[in-house]
């Protein structure tokens, strides 16, 4: 396993063997991720014996645990100690009582869809784990029940991990299930667990900074890139929700991050292995918080995963497409080729899965994007490959460099002469090419550390200065008000004969006006290509005002069909060094022709070992329906495809059958543009061979346009542009039905719709669709589907004089009467629950009625306001009497939120049957007109409180109600239930 992680070819092994102390000592690698497992191999030491990991936090909320005071007693020499509101949380021990105490659980449900679901071996994911958090005056620590057996007798005190390195394991038996760390915040009060239940988080520190990861012992074995740098885990995600929806967690770990690097004075690198698709390149909220933030630290660096979304262009990430960031492909080297899938290949080859550009210089750089590691040891895998782990690589590779300038000459380090845009700028000007890929597949190409190392020398010998340049199209817009610092042109009919630029420096807050005001520089501008021209030769950038730079573009030399790609690039006058590059994309595609029989096609095309894909491009006019390729493989090595729309976004795989020669692909087409076929190689496969093939590319134009014209008439147009389809017969019949909704979330974090399945309904389909500026605000949306088949129910026992047992049958009948109108299975057996029950935390719906008094404790209003906090739902529907009395002790439950009268414009008048004047009168008793208040939280309806209308009344119909009168009821009931299934 001499490739654990492929060193050789990036030269690492020749820079540390030349430069003895770039272990990475000196750094701080923050590793944002799933967390780091604080007791995996390679990852506790570093090679002095000194903790390698400085903490471990979790940002996403996911490990909370909130405290309280508890309820203290004592049975001869055992203490008990009670959660004050949940009467299943009680903790012993044999020791006298502590007298500063707080408790709080960890419940086993949170790690439902996890790797991890059950922590205690039970064969069940229900168990609850105290913890009891004590300051003895000298120190502030927490007894974990790790085992759910309410006894902490034996329990080890846990310190924050910050300060002691304490460890707790859930654990059956002898095998660790998941080891954790802890944060205490006393003054919230709660304690945070943290975790890496994926292990996604830990493969990648090792990459990054492990020291001899496969050795129980003092034998050494294998390191990762800087064995001595330090880490700092910050756990930004929640595997049940599939470690996604985590926008804000980054946000807070970037910031906890800058903080260490001024905090630490120690070069801080990030390393963010986590992405989504990107829809507005370098404009995503992320990426300009990402952007200011880098400007204002200049001891904190930033690397990032491209994506895995390739070899489509215009796949790569957010926030990957950022400009400060440094983005990382995924390479696959001939030693880990061998080594880890078990073929022969005599050249370096691009992962198919790494992300590609086509617009901006994207990914900047490339590493070996696979590598072995066993832990956890619930992992499935023990090598893993995706861009995730090249962008460690390179955080390990800025940690070796940094530490060795920090040997060489230490002031340049503790001066912070070194920020991320220039780092950037060395590792891109030295990369290694790798012939023939082209930009927007490798970036700058394969990091050579070694000559980065000498650029960065050579930058500090010539005292040479760099700054943060901000560049915009004047005329090259993505969306309305988003500028961009690149052109993209989908064809060359498309592109302009010029186009200006503007440039101009873009300062951090240290800056004072005069600095700003008397700050210049000169620059020499080129071009990479001969189809792209500066019209100036050079340029001078002064002060705060902008500059223009003017590009020509000789459309006459785009001959070839496919992407263009070139810059337009300014080096400092007195150097041949970039500065700062523009990037400009043009399409050529291929057209279909009506004298051609909507047909291209391409003979003898070669995949090689070197070429390991071919892109075409075809223009899609309006009104067509289908796109049908055609295939003959002369080769039986195998290949693979990809078809992609003219956003980048893939719309079918092409998957062949390795023992059929001739295959036909029919992919249907919406949108006019340019999409993208590829055609391409696993290179994780044994192809040693060129693959031939021949590709003929049908376009069909034969469409049918649809418009319901008004409910029960389905108009139907048929244009048909296809010579060879002169007659046909057109069927059809409805498939379902659907309906659009528009959500809009603002502050509050989540959004919760019910959809109601009828019986009849075979199967239910959701497509969510969101504007590009709506996408650029987060990094992604976790929707969860949550089937309420057999959602539960309980009538609330309550103290005090009241007949709460009342029209027992009440509740039962509405039911039934909602399952045959809705198709919701409901239960057939009514619950009874009482306020103080921690069970009532299990119902959907909690109905209470009466014609008496009502009286809570303290217990039974926490309990009822937690239970409604955390999405319960009450209805108490008054029976005539019990409105003074419940009135009253509502403000026990909530002495801040009134009840409030319910608009008309609220759902629950209309969300399935209609009552546009409110609630009906059910149950007349004095003459009074119905009443409706509740208790909103988060704008969420929580309580339910009728009056002078007892809708109740008519679901037993205890009063000989009319027929008509008991549906009206059953109806509003209808309405009141499902509005609390809405949480």
């Amino acid at each position: 396993m001499s490739n654990f992680i492929p060193k050789k070819e990036t030269f690492v092994d020749a820079f540390v063997k030349q430069n003895p102390d770039a272990t990475g000592k000196g750094t701080i690698i923050v590793i944002i991720d799933t967390g780091i497992d604080p007791l995996a191999r390679g990852l506790q030491k570093n090679s002095d014996g000194s903790n390698k990991i400085i903490d471990l936090i979790d940002v996403s909320g996911f490990g909370d645990v909130f405290l309280s005071k508890p309820i203290i007693s004592q049975n001869g020499s055992k203490t008990s100690y009670q959660h004050p509101t949940n009467t299943n949380i009680r903790l012993f021990s044999m020791s006298p009582p502590f007298s500063n105490v707080l408790i709080g659980f960890f419940d086993e449900m949170r790690m439902q869809n996890t790797n991890t679901p059950d922590l205690d071996g039970d064969q069940e994911s229900n168990s609850i784990f105290g913890v009891l958090l004590v300051d003895d005056g000298k120190s502030v620590y927490a007894l974990i029940d790790a085992n759910a057996d309410q006894d902490i007798s034996n329990e080890k005190p846990i310190q924050s991990y910050k300060e002691s390195k304490d460890v707790f394991t859930f654990k059956t038996g002898t095998s660790s299930i998941l080891n954790c760390a802890l944060s205490i915040h006393k003054e919230v009060p709660k304690v945070v667990f943290s975790f890496d239940e994926d292990g996604h988080g830990t493969h990648v520190a090792g990459i990054a900074a492990g020291f001899n990861i496969y050795s129980d012992s003092s034998q050494r074995t294998f390191d990762g890139i800087a064995p001595d740098a330090r880490l700092l885990g910050i756990k930004i995600s929640n595997s049940s929700w599939d470690n996604i929806s985590v926008t804000g967690s980054i946000k807070r770990a970037i910031d906890y991050a800058a903080k260490i690097s001024i905090l630490q004075q120690y070069p801080t690198i990030v390393n963010l292995s986590f992405g989504i698709g990107s829809e507005l390149v370098e404009q995503a909220d992320l990426e300009v918080f990402i952007d200011k933030v880098l400007l204002e630290h200049p001891n904190l660096y930033f690397c990032t995963s491209n994506g895995n979304n390739g070899p489509g262009l215009f796949s790569t990430g957010q926030p990957a497409s950022s400009k400060s960031v440094i983005s990382v492909g995924a390479m696959l080297t001939e030693g880990l080729s061998a080594n880890g899938f078990g073929i022969n290949r005599t050249v370096p080859a691009i992962h198919s899965f790494s992300s590609r550009s086509g617009d901006i210089l994207k990914p900047d750089i490339l590493a070996p994007g696979s590598a072995f590691y066993k832990h956890p040891a619930h992992a499935s895998k023990i090598l893993k490959s995706g861009t995730s782990m090249a962008s460690p690589y390179i955080a390990g590779c800025l940690s070796i460099i940094l530490s060795a300038l920090n040997s060489f000459k230490p002031s340049i380090i503790q001066q912070k002469l070194i920020p991320q845009h220039v780092i950037k700028k060395a590792i891109i000007s030295t990369a290694t090419k790798i012939p023939p890929f082209s930009p927007e597949d490798i970036g700058a190409g394969l990091i050579n550390v070694s000559s980065s190392y000498s650029r960065i020398l050579e930058y500090i010998d010539k005292k040479l200065v760099f700054f943060v340049y901000s560049i915009f199209s004047e005329s090259t817009f993505r969306e309305k008000n988003l500028v961009q610092n690149y052109a993209l042109y989908k064809t060359v009919e498309s592109c302009p004969q010029s186009e200006n630029f503007s440039i101009n420096f873009s300062f951090p807050s240290t800056f004072t006006e005069f600095q700003k005001s008397n700050l210049f520089q000169i620059f020499s501008l080129h071009s990479s290509v001969d189809w792209l021209k500066p019209i100036q030769r050079s340029l001078i950038l002064k002060g705060t005002l902008p500059s223009k730079i003017s590009i020509e573009y000789q459309k006459s030399k785009i001959l070839k069909k496919g992407l263009h790609f070139g810059t337009i690039y300014g080096t400092l006058n007195s150097s041949s060094h970039i500065a700062f590059q523009i990037p400009i994309s043009i399409i050529s595609p291929y057209f279909f022709s009506n004298s051609e029989n909507n047909t291209l096609t391409f003979k003898n095309q070669l995949i090689s070992t070197k070429i390991s894909l071919n892109r075409y491009f075809f223009a899609i006019p309006e009104n067509a329906a289908s796109v049908i390729f055609k295939i003959k493989k002369k080769s039986s090595l195998p290949m693979l495809g990809i078809f992609n729309d003219p956003k980048g976004r893939k719309i079918s795989n092409i998957e062949f059958d390795d023992n059929e020669n001739v295959q036909t692909f029919v992919t249907k087409v919406s949108d006019v543009g340019i999409y993208e076929l590829v055609i391409f190689e696993d290179p994780t496969t044994n192809n040693i061979e060129s693959i031939q093939y021949d590709l003929t590319v049908k376009l069909n134009l034969f469409s049918l346009i649809p418009k319901l014209t008004v409910d029960s008439l389905l108009v139907v147009n048929i244009l048909n542009s296809n010579p060879d389809v002169t007659e046909s017969d057109v069927y059809a019949s409805f498939l379902g039905y659907a309906k659009d909704t528009v959500i809009k979330i603002g502050i509050s974090s989540s959004y919760k719709q019910m959809v109601i399945v009828n019986k009849a309904d075979r199967s239910v389909q959701f497509n969510f669709s969101l504007s590009p500026t709506d996408l650029s605000k987060t990094t992604d949306i976790g929707v969860r589907l949550i089937d309420r088949k057999a959602f539960r129910y309980a009538r609330l026992k309550y103290a005090g004089a009241g007949d709460w047992y009342n029209d027992p049958m009440a509740l039962p009948n509405l039911m039934n009467y909602i399952e045959r109108v809705t198709g919701i299975r409901t239960p057939t057996v009514q619950d009874i629950v009482e306020p103080s029950d921690p069970s009532i935390f299990s119902f959907s719906f909690v109905f209470m009625t009466g014609h008496g008094k009502v009286n809570f404790s303290t217990f039974d209003a926490n309990n009822l306001r937690l239970y409604l906090e955390a999405g319960g739902f009450l209805y108490v529907d008054d029976d005539y009497g019990l409105a003074p009395s419940f009135m009253e002790e509502v403000k026990k439950i909530f002495p801040n939120e009134p009840l409030t009268e319910i608009p008309y414009s609220h759902s629950i008048y209309n969300i399935f049957f209609d009552f546009p004047k409110g609630f009906p009168k059910i149950h007349e008793h004095d003459g009074k007109s119905p009443r409706s208040y509740g208790i909103f939280l988060n704008n969420r309806l929580v309580l339910l409180f009728t009056t002078e209308t007892n809708p109740s009344d008519g679901w037993v119909s205890t009063h000989n109600d009319a027929p008509e009168i008991r549906e009206i009821a059953f109806k509003i009931g209808t309405n009141i239930v499902l509005t609390s299934l809405m949480r």
